[in-house]
């Protein structure tokens, strides 16, 4: 067809099957110089569109036929892969288009795939040393950490599909895309593991704190609040962790008078947690622990009314004496306080005991705050 066309395209024959104009013009008894011409512009076009055929035919007669992937995981293999990171780059140039691999022999695709692997390979080691860097920071709190990072790193899970040791191109593309989902969730908890580091770093530096300064409640009573409630930290070098707890009486505590050694302080009393005694609140709740120390307890105590300027009753004045206390925000002639247990012996520790069975008077509930030395 090409040949014919080359033949039937040759100006020689283009200029042979065009007729002289006086030739035309003496063809026939009624066709004259005039009809002639006219025919001529439909020759021209005639001829130009056999040149632009065939100009464009032998480069459409060309074009190969499209050879379908033998493998179905080919669309969403390398062909679309980007390296993983910067350090990558020059590997680039070592990927084949997965077009061009189903378009070639089976072993190009094979290696296609390896390549692919390896690198997520080098990319799962790296993630696994950056873990254990990060846990290794934390200390016995890492280890804790590492019971919550539940990934899919290669060194530490054996569910990733082993390195094919075939040449089969499925196999590698399947591990392959294990191995990439895996590094991706195990960034994700990369991500997550840092996040809880910085709050660990965080909590660690606010429990070395020398002063304790922070809201506690809210107690069923009202709904009261204590506001910013401030005490020296006893366990400051060390770090301690502050909680506060609301129970109802009988608390079932063995509590003990003891003395502490604050940090650049001079000895201080404190309440101290001998004991949890079945049968009491404490006990069911289950949170306080021996060697807690009892910093804070609410204690019933009687308010002006708004427009006396809501000041504590005289006769209450002397229980307080010596002692920090929080009134609660709560309207009303009876409220609950918050007592910062005195560190001086002036406040008998007898005092304080009767301090929290006071609170029967009002609903037999008693809001205390514990510092946990670390």
């Amino acid at each position: 067809l090409k040949i014919l066309l080359l033949v039937l395209l040759n100006p020689i024959t283009i200029g042979a099957m065009q007729p002289p104009l006086h030739a035309t013009a003496l063809k026939g008894r009624n066709v004259g110089l005039k009809a002639a011409r006219r025919r001529q512009p439909a020759h021209a076009a005639t001829l130009t569109v056999l040149l632009v055929i065939g100009a464009t035919l032998p480069a459409i007669l060309s074009i190969p036929t499209q050879i379908k992937t033998r493998n179905a995981l080919a669309f969403s293999g390398p062909g679309n892969l980007q390296p993983w990171s910067s350090c990558h780059v020059p590997e680039r140039g070592r990927f084949f288009t997965a077009r061009s691999a189903a378009a070639g022999d089976e072993s190009e695709e094979v290696d296609t795939w390896r390549q692919a692997y390896d690198l997520e390979a080098e990319r799962s080691d790296l993630i696994a040393s950056q873990m254990k860097s990060e846990i290794s920071k934390l200390g016995e709190d890492g280890a804790k950490l590492r019971e919550e990072f539940e990934s899919c790193i290669v060194d530490l899970d054996n569910s990733i599909p082993t390195r094919p040791q075939g040449e089969v191109a499925n196999e590698w593309a399947e591990a392959y895309l294990a191995i990439r989902k895996c590094n991706e969730q195990s960034e994700l908890k990369m991500a997550e593991l840092r996040t809880k580091f910085q709050v660990r770093i965080e909590a660690q530096a606010a429990s070395m704190a020398p002063e304790v300064k922070q809201d506690f409640g809210p107690i069923q009573y009202k709904g009261i609040t204590f506001k910013d409630t401030s005490f020296q930290r006893f366990a400051a070098q060390n770090g301690s962790s502050i909680f506060f707890l609301e129970l109802a009486l009988p608390l079932g505590l063995s509590l003990a008078e003891g003395v502490v050694q604050p940090q650049g302080s001079a000895p201080a009393r404190a309440v101290e947690v001998q004991g949890v005694l079945e049968g009491g609140s404490a006990f069911e709740d289950g949170t306080v622990q021996a060697g807690d120390l009892l910093r804070c307890i609410t204690v019933p105590k009687r308010r002006a009314n708004s427009n006396e300027g809501m000041q504590q009753d005289v006769e209450d004045n002397d229980s307080a004496e010596g002692a920090g206390i929080a009134l609660g925000l709560s309207a009303g002639a009876l409220t609950k306080a918050l007592l910062v247990i005195p560190s001086s012996s002036s406040f008998p520790f007898e005092r304080v005991l009767e301090e929290i069975q006071a609170n029967r008077e009002v609903d037999n509930r008693v809001g205390m705050v514990f510092e946990r030395p670390l």
